[in-house]
């Protein structure tokens, strides 16, 4: 927040540092919770599936993001008329006039985000082939991503965008061919804590300065 000041355009807010300690806060009590608080038959299958299948927990925090900035700020209409407007509206020829917004957010969001949902998709997928589940991975994923651009029609001011499809969809690839090589690679072998951590971190400043 403080960084916000030497950033045209940005301004820092304390609500923000407020909300921003308050998420840590929620997530070391959930952490707290989930490996000792919880008892019971519920509580030992979240502390196997947290310690046995980690990147599940990810992969479902992961698809809140674009679910969260597609839908965002969440006024559900049923209204047919406006749900005609939106389509009207909508961006059916993609990178007609260049990109609808600044490249480096769509990257980001779209390719970054949908290259991690992918690979964690494709790492949760077993008993076949490396070829099948590529396939499996990639198409799940740009289903995903093109539906969430669909839900938007249920949504008041959000117009779907077949840009956001074809980013996502490249950062699916993305995910299933370049991801598995780095994520391999000895230093973040050693280190693939700290190696996620500096990669969150680097994501928040960007949220934060961007552009």
């Amino acid at each position: 927040e403080v960084g916000q000041l030497f950033f045209p355009g940005r301004t820092s807010s304390l609500i923000d540092a407020i909300c921003n300690g308050a998420g840590a806060a929620i997530g070391g009590a959930a952490a707290y919770f989930l490996f000792r608080g919880l008892q019971g038959r519920l509580g030992a299958l979240l502390l196997r599936v947290s310690r046995e299948r980690p990147s599940l927990i990810l992969l479902a925090l992961l698809l809140v993001v674009p679910i969260a900035s597609a839908f965002y700020p969440f006024e559900i209409t049923l209204d047919v008329s406006t749900g005609w407007e939106d389509v009207k509206r909508t961006q059916w020829v993609p990178f007609a006039r260049g990109f609808h917004r600044f490249w480096l957010d769509l990257v980001i969001e779209k390719v970054v985000v949908f290259a991690a949902v992918a690979f964690l998709v494709l790492h949760n997928l077993s008993g076949l082939n490396l070829r099948k589940r590529s396939a499996m991975a990639w198409a799940a994923v740009t289903l995903f991503a093109f539906l969430t651009e669909a839900g938007k029609l249920f949504f008041v001011g959000r117009v779907p965008n077949v840009e956001n499809v074809i980013l996502s969809s490249i950062g699916a690839l993305a995910g299933i061919y370049l991801v598995p090589p780095v994520s391999s690679l000895p230093l973040i072998k050693r280190r693939p804590t700290e190696s996620l951590m500096l990669l969150s971190l680097i994501l928040f400043a960007y949220a934060e300065l961007s552009p």
